[in-house]
């Protein structure tokens, strides 16, 4: 009995829990799960298995917001409106909360069927919650436009405007409508509303020059010019300059009479705003004022009625006279014509012919005229005066170019018939001026040409002291000393130049060639205060202007005698990163009488490595780090016009050569210059080196090319080096240049070694190439930069001591500002 109490027990606990087990399966997510899990099937385009998932949620949650939107959704999708409509629209109405999603499906769905009506209703709805969502907004001003309601779509763009007028997007929009509102006005004839619409436009662009203008139209239209005035004032402080807003204004102002302050106007106009358009505008405004002014000037109204009546007399002299007053001189040479057939040919008519086609540049017709007239009227005043000043014209321009033979019979001409005794007198001076020259060797005029300078010279300036009036010797005696002080000045016969040149400048005080020849020897003296002096009182050309005013300022940069420069280094070899740098300053004074000197002071630190088991020579010297000093001292003679010597001693403590010690000699030949130095350097790892150099030089006017060798001896050890330069001055006579070097031989390019010391790099081949320029920034602040590109043989060797790397490349970039006072 026990027993069976026991069994129906366990019996009705095991159907209890069947029972009680797919109650508990019925319910396993909530709705935010269901939610996610059926978003997420959407999401991946499973639509089936997520309408599978919603069905199960939609039965255990029929109510819930979330849930009814994504079954909104699906049908939407689904493109089932009705059902779309029906679930969106109940998400919405769940305990009147608001969800967005479900409006702004809603709609997307009364879009695309056309109930604009509707869509508005839940664009409302959002506005509620939203006011402020300017895209809401504008997509409610949308659907009035698709529901034809374009007032009204107008009137709440215009309200969302006030609201956000910063806003770009809304005034873009805004912007359009009423372009297009205006466009259509225009095009219906409705000034009003066009008006009004070009208003309300140039509230939200007010500096628009074309609706400016556009407006100030329909104001003229209306016939209230001062009110157009004043707009145009107005516009015109927004638009300052512009040339159609101005020439609205001159119209204005010519349409009210008032063309005297146009062009006092467009004068101010083109003063402060000065372009070509307002120039023109200018013109304009000039010539359309003139003829105003014109149409009541008595000139125009007297040639109005001859042109009526042709007899007219009193019409026929005021224009004949007025004509010529007024520089009018194709219409006076017409009212001439018609005076000698009115009145018959005249002597005084010959003259104001002659006297008018000279004006309108017709002077080989003029000239021909003349000499008729003066065949024809031998006994005339007026007309032999005329002639006789033509003549004396013709002879001096005959003259000045050696033409005499041609200028006697026209200066005869003179003598025989000018009723003036001054023109007779100029012309007998002349032909004698002519018949001496004529008479002057041959020798003298050729010169220029052959070693008679000299000779030349001096028999010019017996004609000087024979006839001082005469500046045809001393315009001779300048050009030949001009021509042998530049001779002897590119021989470097310096002191015999200035002596040919101060003897010409005698005679010929202000000639502008002979001083600025006279300046050439100064520089090459190397006087440039001298120099700088007489090169800046001659007056170039405009073609010589920029190349002149950068030879002088290159001219007065050397006229300091102190100056400080500073510079900086950085290098490194291309299989490493380790940058090193080095840092130099220097002081230089100098003396008229060419002795120079200069302190120096190097310096730099390096950053220590590790290195292989076994090091290398160059590991030994510089894998520790540390820093380096060296000071330094040249100083340099210049002997003469072709000798300069100089020295230099250095000590350092590390990395640059312990002593250094160099003689250098300079020496300057007319077309070459050549350069010698003898070098010792104690080098850092204790080793000696002896070398010598050699170089030559030569300018090429923008050009220079230098050629240079080395040779010396390390330890035994015999090296030779050798390079190329090539510069090039972008403005001949001026500091600034580009040069480009390279170079190659059995060591390192001698100045790498004075901050780079390779111990392996003796006895093979080394080469380098640079690139390097200056810059006159001012007159007394140079800056020097370059790029040097090493290939050194530089052993490097791993742990067992075997050879890894033979050849390396050294990279170097550098900078200095040298300031000299």
């Amino acid at each position: 009995m026990r027993n069976r109490k026991i069994i129906a027990i366990i019996g009705i606990f095991l159907v209890m829990i069947a029972t009680a087990t797919p109650l508990m399966a019925k319910k396993p997510y909530t709705p935010s799960k269901y939610y996610e899990i059926v978003e997420g099937y959407f999401n991946s385009g499973d639509w089936g298995e997520g309408k599978s998932v919603l069905d199960e949620a939609l039965d255990e949650y029929p109510n819930d917001r979330d849930l009814l939107y994504l079954a909104g959704y699906y049908w939407w999708h689904s493109r089932d409106v009705e059902k779309a409509r029906y679930y969106l629209r109940r998400s919405t109405l769940i305990d009147h909360n608001f969800r967005g999603d479900a409006h702004f499906l809603l709609i997307d769905l009364e879009e695309s069927v056309g109930d604009y009506s509707a869509a508005i209703c839940y664009v409302n709805e959002i506005l509620e919650v939203q006011p402020y969502d300017k895209t809401l907004w504008l997509r409610k001003i949308e659907l009035y436009r698709k529901q034809g309601n374009i007032e009204e779509a107008n009137n709440r763009l215009r309200r969302l405007n006030k609201i956000f007028p910063n806003d770009t997007l809304v005034t873009g929009e805004y912007y359009a409508v009423l372009d297009q509102t205006i466009r259509r006005a225009r095009e219906s004839g409705d000034t009003k509303a066009a008006k009004e619409a070009v208003q309300e436009m140039l509230t939200i662009t007010p500096n628009d020059v074309d609706y400016q203008l556009l407006y100030i139209n329909y104001i003229i239209q209306e016939g209230r010019y001062d009110e157009a005035l004043t707009a145009i004032n107005n516009a015109l402080e927004k638009n300052p300059g512009d040339a159609r807003l101005m020439r609205k204004k001159l119209d204005i102002l010519f349409a009210t009479g008032k063309p005297m302050l146009a062009v006092e106007t467009a004068r101010e106009a083109a003063r402060t705003h000065p372009s070509g358009a307002m120039n023109k505008l200018y013109n304009n405004t000039m010539e359309e004022a003139a003829r105003i002014q014109r149409e009541s000037d008595p000139y125009e109204m007297y040639a109005k009625i001859y042109g009526k009546n042709p007899g007219n007399r009193e019409a026929l002299d005021y224009l004949l006279k007025t004509a010529a007053t007024k520089g009018y001189y194709d219409d006076a040479l017409y009212y001439l014509d018609k005076a000698e057939a009115a009145y018959g040919k005249k002597p005084k008519y010959a003259v104001q012919r002659y006297s008018y086609l000279r004006r309108l540049n017709r002077d080989a017709e003029a000239d021909k005229y003349l000499n008729e007239m003066s065949e024809l009227y031998p006994s005339d005043y007026d007309i032999q005066l005329e002639a006789a000043r033509l003549r004396l014209q013709k002879s001096a321009a005959l003259m000045a170019d050696e033409q005499y033979k041609e200028a006697i019979p026209l200066l005869q001409q003179v003598i025989d018939h000018s009723p003036e005794p001054d023109q007779v007198e100029v012309a007998r001076r002349r032909l004698a001026n002519c018949q001496v020259t004529m008479d002057i060797p041959e020798r003298y005029r050729r010169a220029v040409n052959d070693t008679s300078k000299y000779a030349a010279l001096d028999s010019l300036r017996q004609s000087i002291r024979m006839y001082p009036e005469e500046k045809i010797f001393v315009t001779a005696h300048s050009g030949i000393s001009e021509i042998l002080g530049d001779d002897l000045r590119r021989q470097r016969r310096n002191n015999e130049a200035l002596t040919v040149l101060d003897s010409a400048l005698v005679y010929d005080p202000k000639n502008q060639e002979l001083i600025y020849q006279k300046g050439l020897v100064f520089e090459q003296m190397h006087q440039y205060d001298s120099a700088y002096y007489y090169q800046s009182r001659y007056i170039p050309s405009p073609s010589e202007a920029a190349q002149y005013n950068a030879h002088l300022r290159t001219l007065r940069s050397k006229t300091y005698t102190q100056n400080v420069q500073v510079g900086y280094h950085r290098f490194r070899f291309g299989d490493s990163y380790t940058i090193w740098a080095l840092g130099t300053a220097s002081y230089t004074r100098s003396n008229s009488e060419g002795l120079s000197w200069t302190g120096t002071v190097n310096y730099t630190a390096r950053d220590g490595y590790e290195t292989a088991a076994i090091p290398t020579a160059e590991d030994s010297l510089y894998a520790s780090g540390g820093r380096g000093i060296q000071g330094m001292f040249d100083i340099s003679k210049r002997l003469n016009d072709r000798w300069t010597i100089g020295g230099t001693a250095a000590v350092a403590n590390k990395y640059f050569p312990k002593i250094l010690a160099k003689v250098t000699g300079t020496l300057t030949r007319p077309i070459y210059t050549y350069e010698f130095s003898g070098q010792y350097r104690y080098l850092p790892d204790n080793r000696h080196m002896f070398s010598g150099s050699a170089g030559i030089s030569r300018d090429f006017d923008r050009f220079n090319l230098m050629a240079k060798a080395d040779a010396g001896l390390l330890d035994g050890i015999f090296f030779v080096n050798g390079m190329g330069r090539v510069r090039y001055y972008p403005v001949y006579g001026a500091s600034d240049y580009i040069e480009f070097a390279a170079g190659a031989g059995t060591a390192p390019e001698i100045s790498v070694l004075d901050y780079y010391y390779a111990p392996t790099a003796f006895n093979h081949i080394n080469s380098f190439v640079s690139l390097a320029g200056g810059w006159l920034i001012y007159h007394n602040l140079m800056m020097h930069a370059g790029v040097n590109w090493s290939t050194l043989y530089s052993e490097k060797q791993d742990d067992a001591g075997n050879i890894t790397v033979r050849y390396r490349n050294l990279f170097d970039i550098h900078v200095s500002l040298m300031l000299s006072f």
